[in-house]
């Protein structure tokens, strides 16, 4: 996993938690290697749409993915 695109989408993430986000749906699924890339293209593609997408990892090392409006 790289950590360079990780960092970016956390200090994005951390910046609209600071304005009101609402969240649309949130999903546990299994991990995978390449699911950040796949939130990554979601981000900068509907960006304008005022969506944004979030990805993390639970205790069970699950991934928890989760659609916000911005």
């Amino acid at each position: 996993m790289k950590i360079i695109p990780i960092l970016l989408v956390m200090r994005r993430i951390l910046r609209v938690m600071e304005r009101n986000v609402e969240v649309l749906s949130t999903i546990t699924i299994q991990n995978s290697p390449d699911l950040y890339k796949i939130v990554d293209c979601l981000n900068r593609t509907l960006k304008e749409k005022n969506l944004m997408f979030g990805l993390a990892l639970n205790n069970e090392k699950k991934a928890i993915f989760t659609i916000y409006r911005t």
